[in-house]
Parts: C-alpha cells; structure tokens; sequence
C-alpha cells in the first residue's frame, strides 16, 4: 500500500466518522465479526486436522508417515492459540483507593450506575494533565478490566462539576461500547498480523537451511500428505 492509498482511506474513514458515525460503528462490528469468523475456523480446521492425523496413526487408517501431518497440524494450532493472546497492557500510575477520596468514589458510583458502565478495577493518579478511560486483557475479552486515570494536574485545576462532567464523558465511551468495539478490531488485527509474523519466523527457520535439506522436508511432506489420503 502506497502512502497515497493509506491517506485516502483514512480520509474516507474520518468522513464517515464525522458524517455517519453509526454506521461507520456498524462497519467496524462487521469487519470483527467476519474476522473472528474466518480466524476460528482456521483454527478449528487446523485442530481438526491434527485430531484426524491422531486418530488415523491410532487406527491404522493413516500410514505411520503421517505422523509429520500430526506434527504440521499441531504446530499451526499452536502458533493460531499463541496469537491469540493480545495483551493489552494496564495503566500505570499511584492507586487512588476509595478511603483516600470517598466523595470521587461516589461520583463514580452514581456516573456508573446512570450510564450503565462495567466495574471500575481501579483508579490510578498520573503526571499527566488529562483523564481517560481505559480497559486492559489479556486474551481476547476474558479477564478485562476498567481503568479510570486522573491526571493530578487536571484534578487540581478543575471544579469538582468540571471533573466529574470530564470522568463522565471519558466512562461514556465506555458504556456506549465505542472503545470495546475500537479495543476488538485492534485485537483481531493483532491476532492476525502475530500469526503471519510467526509464519514468517517459521518460513526464514526453513530458508536458512541448506537447499537439499529443504527439498527434502518439501518430499517427505508431499509424502505425508498423499499417504493421509489412501486406505490401508
């Protein structure tokens, strides 16, 4: 892709942010949706496959030269599940505990409960002078949590009303799913590019060997492969 081309696109992606923001979120959902699609049932073929391999050695039904489809098969699931874990790393900052600032807490409460938002893990204090709301996972939307960071400069240069109308705005996103939704595609494309880059480590590991030692690999697996196909 061109620099012309990425300019484009992401110009027309703004004009649709700015114009038809609902059905620009619609667009979003159905991109992870197919994504995550297509991305399990790669795995689930690939599982699958090694399932059958491990059957057919144990049945006979395979000959024993398709214990390298095991071995393939098992390998693409092992490197489709390691993509699979995309972290998304927590905030860091001072914790800020409900008996240190029990009126914030209440704001916070009662935001929550007129807005709808998840539980808040944990409030933490930084340098900076913003306010954000975040979340952090470690694999796919298990174990996620709610962060709020209050920046100390904001907290002392604001109005209690003008803080809890910024923390207010900040959970918002929130509880309208816009940074899950933003959080999933991110996701699913880190799934995916993680899954290329650790085939491409694979395929180098394979280029660096000697050609013979190659084609060799390439025959026994073709090998391999026509064997799985016939009955004993």
């Amino acid at each position: 892709m061109t620099r012309e081309q990425f300019e484009r696109i992401v110009s027309r992606s703004e004009t649709l942010i700015r114009e038809q923001p609902e059905k620009y979120k619609k667009s979003i959902n159905r991109f992870a949706i197919f994504g995550y699609i297509a991305y399990s049932l790669a795995l689930l073929f690939a599982l699958s496959l090694f399932a059958f391999a491990v059957w057919g050695l144990a049945t006979g039904y395979i000959e024993f030269g398709g214990v390298r489809i095991v071995i393939f098969a098992g390998f693409i699931s092992i490197l489709m599940l390691m993509s699979m874990w995309v972290k998304f790393e927590a905030p860091k900052g001072a914790e800020l505990t409900r008996e240190d600032a029990p009126s914030l807490f209440e704001d916070l409460d009662r935001i929550r409960a007129e807005q709808d938002t998840a539980e808040i893990h944990q409030v933490l204090l930084t340098g900076s002078p913003n306010a954000m709301a975040c979340s952090a996972s470690k694999f796919l939307i298990f174990g996620e949590r709610l962060y709020v960071v209050i920046g100390v400069p904001l907290l002392m240069s604001l109005k209690r009303e003008e803080l809890i109308s910024v923390l207010a705005h900040e959970l918002a996103h929130h509880s309208k799913a816009h940074v899950q939704d933003g959080n999933r595609a991110y996701r699913l494309v880190q799934m995916w590019q993680g899954l290329a880059s650790r085939l491409v480590l694979w395929q180098t590991s394979i280029d660096s060997l000697p050609m013979t030692r190659r084609i060799g690999i390439v025959q026994r697996m073709n090998r391999s492969l026509l064997r799985t196909t016939l009955l004993r």
